[in-house]
């Protein structure tokens, strides 16, 4: 996901997590990782502007 100015940061969130929370077929509930993103209790955002990086997101995962 590319962070552009006009994309706030909770929004491209939602879409990693929504994206996690669908099976294979596509059905959101379905998950591999989690069946609803309410299960997530910890959430840490940043976007960052004009730097030499490639666009894209880096989530990291921790079972309690």
């Amino acid at each position: 996901m590319a962070c552009s100015p006009s994309r706030p940061v909770d929004k491209l969130a939602r879409a990693a997590l929504d994206g996690i929370s669908q099976g294979l077929n596509g059905k959101v509930g379905d998950g591999i990782l989690w069946g609803d993103d309410a299960q997530v209790i910890e959430l840490v955002t940043r976007k960052f502007y004009d730097d030499d990086r490639e666009p894209g997101c880096k989530i990291t995962i921790t079972a309690l």
